[in-house]
């Protein structure tokens, strides 16, 4: 397993366990090599116990993995920035609708969900 594969494989992780995340960057420095993840937003960055939690178990195992490798997780308010992402999964609200955009490399194809969050009553319609 690659150190991208691993990253990506927990930030899908990531996505799915902690609910306030509405944004994730991932790529590698072009000056230090270094694996960079930006979370979005800094409220569930510096906040969300659930959050740090799998943050620090995620850099404990990456470090046990890939010993020779460097992990750093940011959010917007810092000086580093993701410039060109491996990988990258936001949720943007429009209205009463959530749109999910993800991208990744590694299945060269983009995808773009709409979900509403409209409860709709079908009680009229049998």
């Amino acid at each position: 397993m690659t150190p991208q594969t691993f990253i990506i494989q927990q930030l899908k992780e990531l996505l799915n366990e902690i609910p306030g995340i509405i944004g994730i960057r991932y790529g590698i420095s072009a000056y230090t090599g270094s694996h960079i993840i930006e979370i979005y937003p800094e409220e569930t960055y510096y906040n969300n116990d659930d959050y740090i939690k799998k943050e620090i178990a995620v850099t404990e195992q990456f470090e046990k993995l890939f010993p020779g490798e460097e992990l750093f997780f940011i959010t917007g308010d810092g000086l580093s920035k993701v410039e060109n992402p491996i990988f990258e999964s936001f949720v943007q609200t429009i209205d009463n609708l959530f749109v999910e955009k993800n991208t990744g490399w590694y299945d060269n194809y983009k995808q773009d969900i709409i979900v509403s969050t409209e409860n709709y009553n079908y009680g009229y319609a049998a």
